[in-house]
């Protein structure tokens, strides 16, 4: 999480660099579909591997049987039990 002091510099730091033209708030609109539709392919993909990697019908179903593409689900196990399925 971000301190105050920290966003803080960052609004500067981005105020600063869209006076210089290094950024620009207009943009091409065209793009921003792209990285939507980009971005909900990259969480549907996400949630499938989580998907089975915690479920073992899928595992049997798809012939990834005990497969794990969670990279931190063994650790975080450890510490806060089981993450709840999607």
């Amino acid at each position: 999480m971000l301190d105050d002091k920290k966003l803080e510099e960052l609004r500067r730091r981005v105020a600063r660099l869209i006076q210089e033209g290094a950024i620009s708030k207009e943009g091409k609109k065209e793009y921003v579909g792209f990285f939507l539709e980009n971005a909900e392919k990259s969480l549907r993909s996400a949630q499938l591997l989580y998907a089975v990697s915690t479920k073992q019908d899928l595992q049997a179903a798809t012939g990834f049987l005990e497969h794990d593409a969670s990279l931190h689900a063994r650790r975080r196990e450890r510490v806060q039990g089981p993450a709840e399925p999607v």
